[in-house]
Parts: structure tokens; sequence; C-alpha cells
């Protein structure tokens, strides 16, 4: 299973996350740590760190991810998809007893670049508290800022939908918390639930929603940024989701109308030794965008006479919409009538477009006089 990891689950800050000597690299791939630092956690708990991984290039690379050592470590996912910018795995430490723990995370591309990060970790009374919650530790004298988590994916949403998630802020300290903003980076990503000004006291939480609401079709990455009096600094929030086209086809579907025995031929020019004109028509009934490239016509070489169409340049069809395409007849002085040979592709009319199911669509042309028609 692939993943694009981007900002998945909570970070602890008792203990320094990660150590930047040495930091690995994995082919065009940049890693932030060599070594993640679990510090000490009490047995029964669990803390997590996270790994970024940076990438300039504009392809997607399939990076493995596997742990090796002591079970109590662990990542959410084997595959990630990592595209350019920086993006995020979260390792989890959960150990059950007490004592030293020591892993190795390997990464490694299908080209066979490898990069290995150490894992270390003790449990013992030293623990700084369970759970996901983010922060330095509850039970001191002055106020600290936990938050039930560090980041979250919304996923696909449609735009001109929202998806809500909430994150719990609670005061750990021993004195009352002052905040003083809470600002998103992104208008995507709107806040709701507890004031920018609020105060906790020791002990008390308060919910932050964030609402994802996206505008367009594309990947929204950013940042909750929360002030206040911890000591510490803010605490920021990583949150991204990708807005998605409703659809139910997903697809553009191309509906021609010629005016003929049937939407394949069009033979309707009556010919009188003047040019006629008739009119087809390009509807487009799915729920993508359908885009026409060209209207071509290939005409006999045999007779006098002579097809043009008045399409010029590529043009969009929304779903619903259409767009209507003179095709003009100029007799000449040879045969009274027209007819089309799809054998040598004579007098044909091509429609390209992006419908899927008929990407070239075929139009035979005839006229027809008094005495005669070809269908």
């Amino acid at each position: 299973m692939l993943f694009a990891l981007i900002g998945c689950f909570g970070l602890q800050s008792t203990t320094p996350k990660a150590d930047l000597s040495e930091v690995p690299t994995l082919g065009a791939i940049e890693l932030d740590a060599a070594t993640l630092d679990f510090g000490t956690v009490a047995a029964g708990d669990e803390v997590e760190r996270v790994l970024t991984l940076s990438s300039g290039s504009a392809d997607m690379v399939t990076v493995n991810a596997l742990v090796d050592g002591d079970a109590a470590f662990s990542i959410p996912v084997d595959t990630l998809a990592v595209f350019e910018g920086d993006t995020l795995l979260t390792v989890a430490f959960a150990p059950e007893s007490d004592g030293t723990y020591a892993g190795t995370l390997r990464l490694t591309t299908p080209a066979g670049e490898t990069a290995d990060v150490t894992l270390a970790g003790i449990a013992g009374n030293g623990g700084g508290g369970g759970g996901s919650d983010t922060g330095n530790g509850g039970g001191t004298g002055a106020a600290n800022l936990a938050v039930s988590t560090r980041s979250h994916e919304f996923g696909s949403v449609d735009v001109g939908a929202t998806s809500a998630f909430t994150f719990t802020l609670r005061n750990d300290g021993g004195a009352p918390l002052s905040l003083s903003g809470i600002a998103a980076s992104d208008a995507a990503f709107r806040l709701g639930g507890i004031a920018a000004n609020a105060t906790l006291e020791p002990g008390e939480s308060g919910d932050l929603v964030v609402t994802f609401a996206p505008s367009r079709a594309q990947t929204y990455r950013g940042t909750v940024t929360i002030s206040s009096d911890d000591a510490d600094g803010d605490v920021q929030l990583s949150v991204s989701g990708t807005g998605a086209t409703a659809c139910t086809v997903c697809a553009p579907a191309m509906r021609v109308t010629t005016g003929g025995s049937d939407d394949h031929t069009m033979d309707q020019f009556w010919v009188f030794g003047s040019p006629v004109t008739e009119r087809l028509q390009i509807a487009n009934d799915g729920d993508l965008d359908l885009r026409v490239n060209s209207v071509s016509i290939s005409n006999d070489v045999v007779t006098a006479g002579d097809f043009a169409a008045d399409f010029r340049s590529a043009q969009t069809v929304a779903p619903g919409a259409y767009l209507s395409v003179n095709v003009t007849y100029t007799p000449g002085d040879g045969l009274p009538y027209e007819c089309p040979n799809a054998d040598f592709g004579s007098n044909i009319l091509t429609i390209s477009s992006n419908d899927p199911s008929e990407p070239a669509y075929e139009i035979g042309l005839g006229t027809f006089d008094s005495g005669s028609s070809c269908f």
C-alpha cells in the first residue's frame, strides 16, 4: 500500500527528537536525523517522534521502511510516497517493561539506496507521561501547554465540502495558561472552538477545531500556530489535505448531434451550385471538462467540391455545456453529390478530444440533390 504521509500523529518534547550529526541521505532525499532518541518513558506509555524526508525533486520516489530491533518501536506504514518538499514519517516507542531499548529504522528505494536511522529509548520511572500528548511534562509550577497531537492529515475532501478535526489543548502545568493567539497559515484551514485569548487553569482542557475547506483541486499543507505564555514558546500544528473534484462519471462524455440519419453521418447538404452550411453540436454529458482539440476534414480529391469546418483552435466544453461547429460545402463543376469513403478516409470529419470512450470521433459527410443521396 502506498501512502504520502504529511504530518502524522504527535510529537513528544521531553527530550530532543533528533541527533543532527552525520544526517543520512537517501539518494536525492535528505533525512533530518541520524538518531531518534525517545528519552525516558514510563512502561506502558507511548511517545512518538517524527522523521522528515526532504526531496528537491519533482519526481515521486517510493521509499520502503522497516523497523529492526525491539518490538517497542513501530511505524504506521511500510511504504511511503515521497514527493517534492517534506514528507513526515512517525515512529512510535511503546515499551511494556522497564529497560533500555534499541532499534534501527531502515529506509530503501527501488534503486537500492539505503539509509539507517538509529532508534533509542529507556523505560523506567523517569517517564514524562503517556499518550500522544505533546508538552514538557505536567505537574510543574509553571504553565505548560500540551496538545493531543501535533498534526493531522485530512485526506481527500471534495472541493466545496468540509472536514473537521479536533485538537485538545490542556494545561499540564501548575499555573494558569494564557493563550495569546491562534492562527492558520492557509485560509483553507478554518479555526474554531477555544478562543484565541482563553485562559486554561491547571488541569483544564479546551478543544481547538480545525476545519479543512478546499476551494481548489490541489494539495494543501499548512501550519496552525498557538501562542501562549508557556515558557517553551509557540506550539505549531501541521495540517494537510487534498482538495478533490466531486464527480460521478469522473470523465468527459462527448455527445455529437449532426442532424443526419445518425450521429456519425452528416448528409443534409442540398446541392444547387452554391455553398451551403449546416451545423453540428458537440455537447459534454460527463462531469469533467471536455477538451475538443481539433475538428478536421479529409476531402475527396476526385470530386470538385470541398467541405470545410469553422473550428479554428482547441476549446474546452464544461460539463452540461456544448459548442456548435459550422460545416460548409462548396460544390465544384464536377459530380453533383459527394459521399464518404471510410476505406480511403475521404469526406470524413474527425473530432479529436479527451473523451476516453471515443477520442477520435468520425462523421461521414455527404451531399444530395433531387435525385441522389449517399445514405
